[in-house]
């Protein structure tokens, strides 16, 4: 007989009530069902944290990501907001297999990211990271991310990034499909100019 933990995974879930990564409305499924997204995220319609953020994905803390000074190592926290990023581009639609193919998928890649730590993390703690796009230039795409305690709401961390649609494999810098352009404008519910 073998023993196991049960360790939580974090999941992503979508504040609006668009469709979420599987084209499902929120009142066509049973609650709490997750569907996987990116690595350890899953998506599920609707968060009552951070409601300002489409996207959020929930982390639990773990204890190996602790470091000598006692809270959550800085370098962590970028993990954190990718997670967030894929969940979100996938939403979308700009994050796919088809990238990879010979032919040329277009995708995202980050040009610049920042972070601004306003307090220390300490296990345990579950966390949720939100993910939301501030700005839509011809090429590029502007996130800001916050991470908060699941529980109390304190905010942890704000952040940014700056990512450019390239087409894979070639790396050519492309404007934003307007597809992509329209798919981001509905699930922030705005028009950007």
């Amino acid at each position: 007989m073998s023993l196991e933990a049960t360790v939580p995974q974090p999941r992503a879930r979508v504040n609006s009530p668009a469709r979420d990564v599987m084209g499902q409305m929120e009142g066509e499924r049973a609650s709490g069902r997750k569907i996987p997204v990116a690595g350890r995220a899953w998506a599920v319609v609707h968060d009552e944290a951070m409601n300002e953020f489409p996207i959020t994905v929930r982390f639990p803390v773990q204890w190996g990501e602790m470091d000598a000074y006692g809270h959550v190592n800085n370098a962590r926290y970028f993990t954190w907001f990718e997670a967030a990023r894929i969940a979100y581009m996938a939403r979308v639609g700009l994050v796919s297999a088809e990238m990879q193919k010979p032919e040329g998928g277009v995708g995202p890649i980050v040009a610049a990211t920042n972070a601004e730590y306003l307090r220390p993390v300490v296990f345990p703690a579950e966390l949720v990271v939100g993910a939301r796009v501030t700005r839509l230039g011809n090429t590029s795409i502007t996130m800001e991310y916050a991470v908060e305690d699941a529980n109390s709401g304190v905010r942890y961390a704000r952040g940014g990034a700056v990512l450019v649609t390239l087409r894979y494999p070639t790396y050519e810098k492309v404007p934003v499909p307007p597809e992509i352009r329209a798919a981001i404008e509905a699930l922030e519910g705005r028009i950007f100019e």
